[in-house]
């Protein structure tokens, strides 16, 4: 970051803290706000110590109200001699202090952003993956948005399978475990065109049965994907038989 960028924040800061204490605020004050301690602020405000461009974007919040780029278009003025708040018809907004504190800006918004859909994306993980049963969910074009850990255990899919995120690739990876693999290709055709909830019952070679009921997901009354469960039922189908 540029000295006369700190120079500009400098010279602003202390222009705006002396009506920021006027009302009432202190060093203190905003040191709490920010989480950061007394004397930190006071070193960045008497410009004995430089500043992150989110901070000064902070403390310019704090002072001011205003965002950091306006912020230091005040500091230039009052470097230049002009009236701090009163704006030249010739002044040009983009000045590089006012880019470089908008990119800063555009920049912090969109790593908070990422940050927050990587926090939702463990979340909904987490949900689907304490599920006792399969969970595959697709689109329209059979991309796959989400699926579980029993999901991926059922058939043992490996990560280059996974990796693909296609729906038809897991179905053909999956189709050499089932017993009657005809049935199992109109089943996965019908349900990549069902409109309604459709169950169908998987016998696969290793003896297991898996019942897979298929949700279809509707959008403004359009198909926008499938939700699929699927759920290893050969205990309980054991005894069923056993009962017979």
């Amino acid at each position: 970051m540029g000295s006369n960028t700190n120079e500009l924040f400098k010279l602003a800061a202390k222009y705006f803290y002396i009506e920021y204490k006027i009302k009432g605020g202190s060093q203190k004050e905003i040191a709490e706000k920010l989480g950061i301690t007394n004397s930190y602020v006071s070193s960045v405000l008497n410009g004995s110590r430089s500043a992150s461009l989110p901070l000064m974007e902070q403390i310019a919040t704090q002072l001011s109200n205003r965002p950091l780029d306006e912020f230091l278009v005040v500091g230039r003025r009052i470097k230049n001699g002009q009236e701090p708040l009163q704006k030249a018809i010739s002044e040009s907004e983009d000045t590089p202090e006012s880019l470089i504190a908008k990119l800063t800006y555009y920049v912090v918004s969109h790593q908070r952003i990422e940050k927050e859909l990587e926090e939702e994306q463990w979340l909904l993980q987490e949900a689907l993956d304490i599920a006792d049963y399969g969970i595959v969910i697709f689109g329209k074009d059979r991309k796959v948005l989400a699926y579980n850990k029993s999901y991926k255990e059922m058939f043992g899919y490996p990560e280059e399978i996974l990796a693909t995120r296609n729906i038809m690739a897991y179905a053909k990876w999956s189709r050499p475990l089932v017993l009657d693999q005809i049935k199992f290709d109109k089943d996965v055709e019908e349900a990549l065109n069902s409109t309604t909830r459709i169950t169908y019952t998987l016998k696969l070679k290793d003896g297991r049965t898996i019942e897979r009921i298929i949700h279809p997901i509707f959008k403004n009354e359009d198909i926008a994907g499938w939700a699929v469960h699927l759920i290893d039922i050969t205990l309980t189908k054991r005894k069923g038989d056993r009962k017979k």
